[in-house]
């Protein structure tokens, strides 16, 4: 299920002290960090697990990603029922994907990944 359309593809942890973060969660859940010019991606056994950003994206603490066909035309459907955009509709490669907020406050991102 994970990766399908409406399920969980990806978890980021959003800090205001990015490396600060990364030398947390290595030292307790024993993660290795590749750091790239932006971003970091956490590694356990050589598979990536979540990443990592600064707080750039309006958001903080752990935002789950889920699984859409279009993340732009899903944001606007999230606002038209009361949600809010938080981040527009970004590419990056291999996809593009969007964070939104429901109506009660909750984050989570809408992704769309094309490899």
């Amino acid at each position: 299920m994970f990766g399908e359309v409406g399920a969980p593809v990806w978890f980021e942890l959003t800090a205001a002290q990015p490396s600060a973060a990364v030398g947390f969660y290595a030292e307790v859940l024993d993660w290795q960090a590749s750091v790239s010019e932006t971003y970091v991606e956490l590694l356990s056994g050589g598979t990536s697990v979540p990443g990592c950003a600064d707080l750039s994206q309006g958001t903080t603490g752990w935002l789950p990603y889920f699984t859409v066909a279009d993340p732009g035309a899903k944001a606007e459907q999230a606002q038209a029922l009361g949600g809010e955009v938080v981040l527009p509709l970004t590419t990056f490669p291999g996809g593009s994907c969007t964070i939104v907020r429901d109506p009660d406050g909750a984050v989570f991102g809408l992704m769309r990944n094309d490899s």
